[in-house]
């Protein structure tokens, strides 16, 4: 990218505005969204407050430090200040409503965090993901004041799929009236937190693959998952798809069915679902066709069936619904994550 891409909106150098964090974060978010963490310098961004680069390493030491603090600040403060709030958790509507409120100021927090944080280095990626743990903690602990029965364990796993969903719809909303956009967003959190547990059987979790240490074979490592997770993944999940539809009895079984298998997939092939959501970006223009075209015929199936199974849905909250729930299954089968809380929750 060019520094003309990112400027335009710069101020004029006579203004002599003072630079700030305050200033330079929100500049920082928009290009890093829009082109990429690695494709944005830290000379970008100063440009885009009109100040010299040594100006900008006064706030921040380095590029990943600006990123964890657009992540932090701008996208996850106005969750932590509702979940803080006094009130937050007086009612179950009052719970629900803080959440789909921040969620709708925050639109960026999903891409950022899903995608362009792993591009970090691993010791501000870990500052980052304690950060996002001690934020779904504060939900997590709203959840127990407001359903005591939960465990610790069900609730955080509660509190992460409100995050997840909520990521997942801050990016949709210019998709639907606002009205809609709000009345879907309180529907689909109070869906997740008013979830009833299934009992099921905990997962054996599977033994970490060995990871070597240096850079280049890290990267002939990545490069090798990707090439499997998208030439297999699709298989695999179209193969388990059809083998579930073929066994159904009725349109709300073959839905149900479905749903447990591509649970069971992202559960149990965890690594290759991280690629496939994460990675895509990195594949070349043909292939990322390829990928796209079979990801909206594999959607397409689930929203016929979603149509079929639940007549009075509106149309155009179909596919976000969908999405919503194929995020939320992703976000949940990272490792760790089933394996701390192997409790099922009935949809």
């Amino acid at each position: 990218m060019t520094t003309e891409d990112i400027v335009r909106n710069a101020s004029p150098r006579g203004t002599r505005q003072r630079i700030r964090r305050a200033v330079i974060i929100p500049a920082a978010t928009d290009p890093v969204h829009r082109f990429g963490y690695d494709q944005v310098s830290m000379s970008d961004v100063a440009a885009a407050v009109n100040v010299g680069p040594s100006a900008l390493y006064r706030h921040f030491a380095s590029k990943p430090k600006l990123l964890t603090a657009v992540v932090v600040v701008e996208e996850m403060q106005p969750f932590r200040e509702v979940f803080s709030a006094p009130d937050a958790s007086t009612t179950l509507d009052d719970l629900v409503t803080g959440p789909a409120t921040a969620a709708a100021e925050c639109r960026l927090l999903g891409p950022l965090w899903q995608q362009e944080a792993r591009s970090l280095p691993e010791p501000d990626y870990a500052t980052l993901r304690y950060e996002v743990r001690a934020t779904v903690g504060m939900l997590a602990g709203l959840v127990r004041r407001n359903r005591p029965e939960c465990t610790e364990a069900c609730a955080n796993l509660l509190a992460q799929g409100v995050c997840s969903v909520m990521c997942s719809l801050s990016t949709r909303g210019g998709e639907l009236p606002k009205a809609d956009y709000q009345r879907l967003l309180r529907a689909v959190v109070t869906e997740v937190l008013t979830a009833e547990p299934a009992p099921t059987v905990a997962r054996q979790s599977r033994p970490r693959m060995f990871t070597p240490s240096s850079r280049r074979e890290r990267l002939r490592t990545a490069a090798i998952a990707l090439f499997v997770a998208f030439v297999r993944g699709d298989e695999w999940l179209r193969h388990d798809m059809y083998r579930a539809l073929e066994r159904a009895i009725d349109v709300v079984d073959a839905l149900r069915r479905l749903l447990v298998s591509y649970v069971d997939f992202a559960v149990t092939r965890s690594d290759l679902v991280d690629v496939l959501v994460a990675e895509s970006r990195h594949l070349l223009e043909a292939e990322r066709s390829d990928f796209e075209q079979c990801r909206r015929s594999s959607l397409s199936e689930w929203v016929q069936l979603v149509r079929d199974a639940r007549a009075r849905t509106p149309e155009a909250e179909l596919g976000i619904r969908v999405e919503t729930v194929l995020t939320l299954i992703n976000d949940i089968a990272v490792p760790g994550t089933y394996e701390r809380s192997p409790a099922c929750w009935r949809p």
